[in-house]
């Protein structure tokens, strides 16, 4: 008994899954979104899922492999991923393809430049939770700064008492 074509359709089927899982991982590194972690997190089973389905079409169950592979595409399709976030409506169908996706760190490093200290810029190894607190930080700083002014002289509260 010989292959028929449904080896060729399966086969790259398999490939569409693989490339689907790499392009959700490369989406997930360079943006750190959650949604595009679980598709990247899941689509290491869903490949395996339909290189299973390959082997079941080589040894000669070709639909319950090219069935096995469907599956496999239908549910990696099926998990909810911010794709708003990533491209607006102007971006091209080769951008989405590619996973092309702005580098979340070089807009933190863009950010941190204006806001923070240079105590804050040598320790790179901050938590996402200790970032945030001292961003909060300064932001509390600045608007006690604000509030402290007196809005006409533009003197500090502490100057105005010592006169």
């Amino acid at each position: 008994m010989e292959h028929t074509y449904l080896i060729y359709v399966g086969i790259f089927g398999c490939a569409v899954a693989a490339y689907l899982w790499m392009r959700d991982a490369r989406i997930f590194y360079r943006t750190a979104l959650p949604g595009y972690r679980k598709a990247a997190y899941y689509g290491v089973a869903y490949t395996a899922l339909s290189i299973t389905g390959i082997l079941f079409m080589l040894s000669f169950m070709e639909l319950l492999g090219l069935g096995m592979i469907l599956l496999a595409l239908y549910l990696q399709s099926a998990i909810v991923r911010e794709r708003d976030r990533i491209w607006s409506a102007d971006s091209g169908t080769l951008d989405r393809a590619l996973g092309k996706a702005t580098l979340q760190k070089a807009d933190r490093k863009a950010e941190s430049a204006d806001s923070e200290d240079e105590s804050d810029k040598s320790d790179i190894r901050l938590s996402r939770h200790e970032r945030k607190m001292r961003e909060r930080a300064n932001k509390d700083r600045e608007n006690n700064d604000a509030e402290d002014k007196d809005t006409e002289t533009g003197d500090s509260i502490s100057e105005i008492t010592a006169k």
